[in-house]
């Protein structure tokens, strides 16, 4: 039996600043990704499969940490976390 591809699925990172998403961009490379700005945040919206989720909150971690980015919250569907970056 052949297992189904995992659907790709709309990632959503809230960000302060259009830098700073520009470093979430560069860290989800491997995703096609595009920046908005959606009146109060910075978005960097990706797709990525259900399976990809612990890849883009690794990346997304140590980008944090190496860029000195306070936080970002992340969305996939209709649940949110907040990640923060190390103090």
């Amino acid at each position: 039996m052949r297992s189904r591809p995992m659907k790709a699925s709309l990632v959503r990172i809230s960000v302060r600043s259009h830098s700073d998403a520009e470093c979430v961009a560069a860290a989800l490379g491997r995703f096609d990704s595009r920046i908005d700005w959606d009146g109060e945040r910075w978005v960097v919206e990706a797709m990525a499969a259900g399976g990809m989720r612990p890849y883009v909150m690794s990346a997304l971690k140590s980008c944090l940490d190496q860029n000195e980015i306070a936080s970002a919250t992340v969305t996939f569907g209709e649940r949110s976390y907040v990640l923060e970056g190390r103090r």
